[in-house]
């Protein structure tokens, strides 16, 4: 099983609250924030890619994660890829949840 996990670079319009604060948090400029956020896209398309050549399961943390929104997501890192204690008990959550459907 391959987990995909979440990270707070993960919208490309750099005007958004959750960029610029994202990019404020981890002292990103906006190039910086530009080229994690492509680079996690990436890593994304990556994972899904290698499970489904070797017929592996993949728990797309970083989707459950599209249900949070701005202050919200926010609270859950402690910078553009950590999250706090909150934010890896959603990880977790995630997992178990998306498991269960497996």
């Amino acid at each position: 099983m391959l987990i995909n996990l979440p990270g707070l670079a993960r919208q490309k319009d750099i005007t958004s609250v959750e960029a610029r604060s994202a990019m404020a948090r981890a002292g990103l400029t906006a190039d910086n924030y530009l080229f994690y956020a492509e680079m996690k896209s990436l890593i994304s398309e990556m994972l899904h890619d290698v499970g489904r050549q070797h017929n592996v399961p993949v728990i797309d943390v970083h989707r459950y994660y599209e249900n949070f929104h701005d202050t919200e997501l926010l609270s859950l890192f402690v910078d553009v890829a950590h999250t706090t204690p909150q934010g890896s008990e959603q990880i977790a959550r995630a997992i178990y949840l998306e498991h269960l459907a497996y």
